[in-house]
């Protein structure tokens, strides 16, 4: 109700430094309005500014859809790159589960061992810093998955049509499997910089009472990228 008022005040312009201030009851008031949608005003002035800030605060989230979509790839495209690849009876999508295993290892040697390392030495590496490197780790796990599968075109016998080879006869690239390893547990790594940072960033930026906000927020982008994830996947796959 608060961010339909600020939109019906402001007219639309949530660009503008005044689109919160305008749905402020202390505002409203000087206009002669004390009702929404034929409702009295229950919010105060306090919420539209706590509003304010977790919104602002949440504002790193932003980069999040296409981050996920580099991290987690689009639909299953790292188990098909799989059931092209050499196997030796390991399931293709065995290295899914070196993601949460990465992190599970790596969170406690983050904060147990680098982060206080980083102190004792007094070397600054904020929360910027952290979600800034968690993306150039994503960048180099993304590079080096679109290695593997150029070397995969071009060790396959059938070429650019490696999927559709293994599909109907067997026939994979003699490249190991486990060449993705790289790739999960450096998008694993870069998760334990971005996704934890930026949510500890939103969170105790937040005012108390909007908490669930932040995570709502932060799910919302989950979400959108999931989705823009199958959309390019359908186009991908129409074309």
């Amino acid at each position: 109700m608060l961010f339909l008022q600020a939109f019906k005040q402001s007219k639309g312009a949530f660009w503008k430094s005044g689109f919160w201030k305008s749905a402020k009851p202390s505002v409203l008031a000087e206009k002669g309005i004390t009702t929404f949608t034929n409702k009295p005003i229950t919010w105060t002035d306090k919420d539209v500014e706590d509003v304010r800030r977790t919104i602002i605060a949440c504002g790193v989230f932003l980069y999040f859809p296409v981050y996920n979509l580099n991290d987690g790839g689009i639909g299953s495209v790292s188990t098909s790159q799989g059931s092209t690849m050499t196997t030796n009876g390991a399931p293709n999508d065995l290295l899914n589960n070196f993601n949460p295993l990465t992190i599970i290892v790596f969170i406690p040697i983050l904060s147990h061992v680098i982060y206080p390392l980083l102190r004792r030495y007094n070397i600054k590496f904020g929360r910027i810093s952290r979600i800034t490197f968690g993306f150039v780790l994503a960048i180099i796990s993304g590079v080096i998955g679109a290695i593997v599968q150029w070397r995969i075109y071009a060790t396959s016998p059938c070429g650019y049509q490696a999927t559709n080879c293994a599909e109907d006869n067997g026939t994979v690239s003699p490249i190991s499997i486990w060449w993705q390893l790289p790739n999960y547990a450096l998008g694993a790594v870069s998760e334990c910089f971005c996704n934890v940072t930026a949510y500890e960033m939103a969170y105790s930026r937040s005012p108390p009472g909007m908490k669930a906000l932040v995570m709502s927020l932060f799910l919302l982008n989950q979400a959108l990228s999931y989705a823009l994830g199958v959309r390019i996947l359908t186009a991908i796959l129409c074309t």
